[in-house]
C-alpha cells in the first residue's frame, strides 16, 4: 500500500483514526462509482475500465479490514454488503445505463454516513500513522493486499 491510498479524503491522514480511514475509502469508492457512471454515459470504455478496477481495489481494502472489527454481526453484514457491491459492479459492466452505478454510489454514501455517525459516538482513540499503517500491510500468498486496522 502506498501513501497516496491514505490521502483520498483530501486531508492529511497522517494522524487519522481507523474510522477516518474507512470513511476516506468509502468516499473514494463512491467517487469511483460516479466516475464509472459518467464513463458509461460518455461511452468511454477505457475510463470505465480504469475506474471499475480502482473501485474493486478499494472494495478489497474495505473487505480486508472487516475481520479486525471484532463485532460478528457487523462483520457479517459488511461481508454481505461488499459481496453485493462487487457482484453488482461486475453485473453492470455490460450496462449502457450509468444510473445503476449512481444508485450504488448512493448506497455507499449511506453506509459511509453510518460509519461517520459511529465515529462521532466513539471516544477519542489512538491514531494510525501513515508509516505504521504501511508497515502493517503484508502480502498473502494470493497477493491480495492485507491491512491491519490497528492503532
Amino acid at each position: 500500500m502506498n501513501e497516496s491510498f491514505l490521502l483520498y479524503s483530501g486531508a492529511s491522514t497522517a494522524s487519522a483514526t481507523h474510522l477516518d480511514l474507512i470513511i476516506a475509502v468509502y468516499d473514494g469508492l463512491a467517487r469511483d462509482l460516479n466516475r464509472i457512471a459518467d464513463a458509461v454515459s460518455a461511452s468511454d470504455i477505457e475510463c470505465r475500465c480504469k475506474w471499475t478496477h480502482h473501485a474493486l481495489n478499494l472494495l478489497g481494502y474495505l473487505e480486508v479490514g472487516v475481520e479486525e472489527l471484532k463485532e460478528p454481526e457487523l462483520e457479517r453484514s459488511l461481508i454481505r454488503f461488499y459481496a453485493f457491491l462487487r457482484s453488482e459492479i461486475m453485473r453492470l459492466q455490460v450496462s449502457k445505463d450509468g444510473s445503476p452505478f449512481r444508485d450504488l454510489a448512493m448506497r455507499v454514501c449511506e453506509t459511509r454516513a453510518a460509519w461517520q455517525q459511529k465515529a462521532k459516538q466513539m471516544p477519542a482513540t489512538p491514531t494510525v500513522s501513515v508509516e505504521k499503517a504501511a508497515a502493517q500491510t503484508t502480502m498473502e500468498p494470493d497477493d491480495r493486499p492485507r491491512l491491519a486496522w490497528t492503532a
